[in-house]
This record gives C-alpha cells, sequence and structure tokens, in this order.
C-alpha cells in the first residue's frame, strides 16, 4: 500500500489551497460553517465563531449568531458570487 492509497487500493485526493486571496475565501467558509453550528447549539472551546465573525466583519456591539451569520453569508457571496450563498433555513 502506498502514500496515495487507502486500503482498499483507491487513490486519495489531496488538495492544497495556495495564494493567500484563495487562503482566506476558504477560512471564511470554514468560519460560516463553524458559525452555522453554533447557531444550531453546538458549542465548541476557545472563541466562539460569533466572536472571530464579528472581528473579520468589524461588526460592534455584541449582536446575535443569526445576525451575524447573514452578515458574513452577505460577505462571502458579496466576495465569491451567488453561487456560495448558504442562508439560514427558519427553525435550523
Amino acid at each position: 500500500m502506498g502514500i496515495n492509497e487507502s486500503s482498499d487500493g483507491a487513490v486519495k485526493r489531496l488538495a492544497a489551497i495556495t495564494g493567500k486571496e484563495n487562503i482566506e475565501n476558504v477560512r471564511l467558509l470554514a468560519l460560516r460553517s463553524a458559525l452555522k453550528l453554533e447557531v444550531r447549539g453546538l458549542k465548541r472551546r476557545g472563541r466562539s465563531a460569533r466572536t472571530i465573525a464579528q472581528e473579520v466583519l468589524g461588526l460592534p456591539g455584541r449582536p446575535g449568531a443569526r445576525k451575524v451569520y447573514a452578515a458574513l453569508d452577505k460577505h462571502i457571496t458579496s466576495r465569491l458570487g451567488p453561487t456560495f450563498a448558504s442562508p439560514l433555513e427558519d427553525g435550523k
């Protein structure tokens, strides 16, 4: 079994994100995913995704997680296009 093969012989595909802008885009997408989990009730250690997103967006005060999520989603959509829009569903 080689480095790029799994136990069943399938070839693993690895991806590397390169370039400052691409890394920042992936960071924002990961942050939005973490914030969506927080809105749904999942907790994490350390600083919350809401706090990190507030800092990234420069939001003052203590807006709720749903408002921060909406602002982050709008920021990502304006930066990457409507394909990357992911609004929260009501009740979730």
